[in-house]
């Protein structure tokens, strides 16, 4: 997956503001500032997504600039961590920066890595691009949290659901979280004597403070496995929202192939900061006969929540095209579906 995006310097924000001010341009005649960002792009070596650990992890970073390139910094993140920075001292319009790493016998880096290449030109315009790589290693120590999703919505005094999974081989001796932000702390399971299974999944419930301001915070899975190697998760962020008078419904979003099996699972999660009460999904035909509707009732106090079923559809005659959405309700009473569309992959499947 592919993302890229673009800033404008902070030398343009400073020149709007001296024009409010006094009504006057700083340059000098026939200057012109300048607002046009760099490019990058990162190339994967091969076709492939995966790539074994004794090969490395090798990919390259090109950008450009119209009048010149101040620096570029490459991160990573997730099943390797590191920072990888490039100042230049002459004018450079434009450049292509090998990065090849390689890993010593024994590591237990894997799992995927985000990388995050950033340009900025001489004026302060700056670009980012985003790319993945499945680091392939069957001894790696591999964290994901699986709770809460991204972007998650709460409130104080309620609950959010932190699942945390760690797998290693040799085995885990601790797997646990931390958060950071308007609110901060962890817990964790395990201990340095007692080894637990090589894939041991970490249940938690987070209860926001009751006097927590509303703001912003950061969830972060980490585990360390029997040589008391640390390893960590990619982080999710979190929004701790004012709930004193809730008239919004809940954000509810769906996971489902399709082209699905009449066995098949669908994921629906729903989140709100007045805590879900229900959660649930529909399919119907393109004549709109509804097939199946199935839901769950909670106690509210979870404001982020994730729920399977097995779709099970009963047709006779195969195959069938349905439309699928999902729905929840929050502890105000407010009712939120998901977005639904006759065609694939918006929402719609084929049950074979």
């Amino acid at each position: 997956m592919h993302k890229s995006t673009f800033w404008k310097g902070a030398a343009a924000a400073a020149m709007v503001l001296v024009a409010a001010g006094c009504n006057e341009a700083a340059l000098a005649p026939g200057v012109t500032q300048d607002f046009i960002p760099p490019s990058v792009s990162i190339a994967k070596f091969g076709t492939s997504d995966t790539v074994l650990i004794e090969n490395g992890l090798k990919f390259s970073v090109t950008a450009a600039d119209n009048l010149g390139l101040k620096n570029i910094t490459v991160q990573l993140e997730g099943g390797v961590v590191a920072t990888i920075d490039s100042t230049f001292n002459s004018q450079v319009t434009g450049i292509t920066i090998p990065v090849d790493v390689q890993f010593a016998s024994g590591s237990v880096a894997g799992g995927w890595v985000r990388i995050s290449a950033q340009a900025v030109d001489g004026a302060l315009n700056g670009a980012t691009a985003l790319d993945s790589i499945y680091l392939k290693n069957a001894a790696a120590l591999i964290v994901t949290l699986l709770n809460p999703s991204e972007g998650a919505i709460t409130s104080a005094g309620k609950d959010l659901l932190v699942r945390v999974r760690a797998t290693q081989r040799d085995g885990i001796k601790r797997v646990g979280y931390l958060f950071s932000g308007v609110i901060a702390g962890g817990d964790s399971s395990g201990t340095k004597q007692l080894a637990l299974p090589d894939d041991t999944t970490f249940v938690d419930t987070l209860t926001i403070p009751a006097n927590a301001p509303v703001g912003v915070f950061t969830i972060t899975g980490f585990a360390v496995d029997s040589a008391e190697r640390r390893g960590l998760s990619n982080p999710v962020t979190a929004n701790i929202q004012s709930v004193v008078t809730d008239t919004d419904p809940p954000i509810v979003s769906f996971q489902i192939g399709a082209r699905v099996e009449v066995d098949d699972t669908i994921t629906v999660n729903a989140t709100d900061p007045s805590g879900i009460t229900l959660i649930g999904w529909t399919a119907v035909t393109l004549a709109g006969d509804t097939v199946k509707n199935e839901s769950r009732t909670l106690a509210g106090n979870l404001t982020d929540v994730t729920e399977k079923w097995v779709v099970g559809f009963s047709f006779t005659t195969l195959p069938q095209p349905v439309i699928i959405s999902a729905y929840a309700q929050d502890l105000a009473g407010n009712f939120g579906t998901s977005a639904t569309s006759p065609a694939p992959p918006a929402g719609a499947g084929t049950a074979t």
